[in-house]
């Protein structure tokens, strides 16, 4: 039975830790359209 407790709070552990990985990774996703006008506004910028 202590087995099983400890093996549960190990999984919650590491579901808390997945949770908060996969938060960050969709916070920082790319938005493309903005890409788009920096890389245009760099080569502009350029002349």
């Amino acid at each position: 039975m202590a087995e099983d407790t400890v093996e549960l709070e190990e999984l919650r552990e590491a579901a808390r830790i997945s949770s908060i990985y996969q938060t960050d990774i969709r916070k920082f996703r790319r938005n493309t359209n903005l890409s788009k006008i920096v890389h245009a506004i760099l080569h502009l910028s350029e002349f």
